[in-house]
């Protein structure tokens, strides 16, 4: 599937389906990709303006970076899906023996490794992205500063549901390490997000 070609209409109806896919993740990806063209249109709204004359470069470079991540949201949402098939296959396996059981578990355990990184890329980005977005704060038409809120709120909002899929995914892992390792980065993202969503807002309000 590529849902960055799909039409809205399809989109919604596909997510609203009995289909397993799209779901949560994609949504939060897409809900990040929201955020990132949000800030995409203030750019463009301001480069060129002699009120901004100053910040050009700057508002440039940040157009061009949302590009980038806008792109990489929309891949990730694809991505999702594709992951969220390994677990489809190991929900097939089947499971009457003991070593049935045991190779299902490995399978498993694997599983939830793949799906996991997905969203977690997805909150690394959004990261990346609402970094830019408060670079433009009070350097960009004020005209669209509540683009701009909005562009703050939809990126914080995608990582919070990345963030779900992240701990759905090592609630059930074995290897509690690992699992506290990517349950720490995860946290540490929301974190660093949440912050600057709120330096956001409390600036342009």
């Amino acid at each position: 599937m590529d849902y960055k070609n799909y039409k809205i209409s399809e989109y919604m109806d596909l997510l609203a389906s009995s289909a397993p896919t799209p779901g949560g993740g994609p949504v939060a990806a897409f809900t990040c990709a929201q955020g990132a063209s949000l800030c995409i249109m203030v750019c463009e709204l301001s480069i060129g303006k002699k009120k901004f004359e100053e910040y050009d470069s700057l508002l440039k470079e940040v157009l061009s970076n949302q590009k980038k991540y806008k792109e990489e949201f929309l891949n990730l949402m694809n991505q999702d899906s594709i992951d969220f098939k390994e677990m489809e296959k190991v929900f097939k396996m089947p499971k009457d023996t003991d070593e049935e059981k045991d190779l299902r578990n490995k399978a498993m355990q694997e599983a939830f490794k793949i799906c996991l990184e997905t969203p977690l890329n997805i909150m690394e980005t959004a990261l990346k992205s609402i970094s830019d977005t408060r670079r433009i704060v009070g350097k960009s038409s004020s005209l669209a500063s509540s683009d701009l809120e909005v562009s703050a709120l939809m990126l914080e909002a995608g990582a919070r549901g990345a963030l779900v899929n992240v701990k759905i995914n090592t609630k059930n892992m074995e290897d509690k390490t690992f699992a506290q390792g990517k349950n720490t980065r995860a946290d540490e993202l929301i974190t660093e997000i949440s912050k600057i969503s709120s330096e956001i807002l409390d600036t342009l309000r």
